[in-house]
């Protein structure tokens, strides 16, 4: 009887240390920034530029390996395609990495999640026009929409041009070319099959690129 009091004992504070630290909020570990040779340590509810096409690197304060912990990071509460290692590293950043970043610890024992900053690209030096009805230029929404198998893609351009349709995830990162070839004025299709395995359940842009103009549409690819 007292082997099995001792047990109960025992297991309640085991599940008392681990709740405890799921549900540590107050202390969670902040986020730094690299953006030299020492990393600055940023406040909860931070916000940082990032000059468009520049380098962002985030990292995990006191945290320098993930040898010890599982890591995923997350922007907007969507998790980062390939995001895994204690350091973020997005290069020649677009504004699609602008948003609100955390990223998850796990280990056998315990889960936390590291205060939020938020991330806000500058795109005043980046010399294009992102409204979808400009001189003439638009990208139709993706169809269907969210998509299993194969999406349509429909845009249009006021005069002939070279036209660059790429898929890219949550934070910008090119994942796939759809189309980067001359057309003329007019309206035009192209198809994206998503069965690569590259490309896996969640959201994506695509975007529509000419000289001196871009925009994009959200597609959700649902495997």
């Amino acid at each position: 009887m007292q082997r099995l009091l001792l047990a109960i004992t025992v297991a309640f504070a085991v599940a008392g240390a681990t709740a405890t630290a799921v549900a540590a909020g107050a202390d969670a570990p902040r986020l730094v920034r690299w953006s030299g040779a020492e990393p600055s340590v940023l406040e909860p509810s931070s916000r940082i530029m990032v000059r468009q096409g520049g380098q962002l690197r985030l990292g995990i304060e006191n945290v320098v390996s993930a040898k010890y912990h599982e890591i995923t990071w997350y922007k907007n509460d969507q998790p980062i395609p390939g995001a895994t290692g204690a350091v973020l590293v997005l290069d020649a950043v677009e504004d699609f990495a602008s948003g609100t970043y955390t990223a998850s610890l796990r280990t056998p024992c315990a889960e936390r999640r590291t205060a939020a900053v938020t991330v806000a690209v500058d795109e005043a030096s980046a010399g294009i026009t992102s409204t979808p009805l400009a001189a003439g230029y638009r990208l139709e929404a993706i169809q269907p929409n969210p998509v299993a198998d194969k999406a349509t893609i429909r845009f249009s351009v006021p005069a002939p041009c070279k036209v660059t349709l790429r898929v890219v995830d949550v934070v910008g990162n090119a994942v796939a070319t759809i189309l980067s070839a001359d057309v003329p004025a007019g309206t035009h299709s192209s198809e994206f099959i998503v069965s690569n395995p590259d490309i896996v359940s969640t959201l994506y842009y695509v975007v529509l690129s000419t000289q001196g103009f871009r925009t994009s549409q959200p597609m959700m690819v649902v495997k």
